[in-house]
């Protein structure tokens, strides 16, 4: 989701993941690559994407930045979501579309990967691959609410 009104006068990107299964996901592996930095685990993952964030857009250290991590064995109840990632930045005049390109540009330095056992015991992997779209399995909101 890209929006304005998460925080007054910023512009906020959130990945997030959704299960729009008939049961729990059950995670059994989570890889996430930012910037082409791999082996990211729950500590390395927020300040890589604070370093992502801070060399790739105009935030000038401003940005408010999130960053959660799936861990073998968590779940994620029927019709639930997490937060993956969120980065918040300052609007600084930018209008809509400015901000929409920027976190354009973010998405593709954005790679990841969610292994996890549906409720019928089957595995599937939902996956972002850089410079590409989520596939159907995992849900990155984009849309974006401004005063333009």
């Amino acid at each position: 989701m890209f929006d304005s009104s998460f925080r007054e006068d910023h512009h906020t990107y959130t990945l997030k993941i959704k299960n729009v299964g008939l049961g729990p996901a059950l995670i059994e592996n989570y890889k996430i690559s930012l910037n082409k930095v791999n082996e990211l685990d729950p500590h390395s993952v927020f300040e890589e994407l604070l370093r992502m964030v801070n060399t790739n857009t105009p935030a000038k250290g401003r940005a408010h930045c999130v960053a959660n991590y799936l861990h073998t064995g968590d779940a994620v109840d029927k019709g639930n979501e997490k937060i993956l990632i969120q980065v918040s930045l300052p609007t600084d005049g930018r209008s809509f579309m400015e901000g929409r390109q920027i976190a354009k540009e973010l998405v593709n330095m954005i790679e990841l990967s969610v292994f996890y056992k549906c409720h019928y015991g089957s595995t599937h992997v939902a996956s972002k691959k850089h410079n590409a779209e989520p596939n159907k399995r995992l849900k990155s909101f984009a849309t974006l609410t401004g005063t333009d």
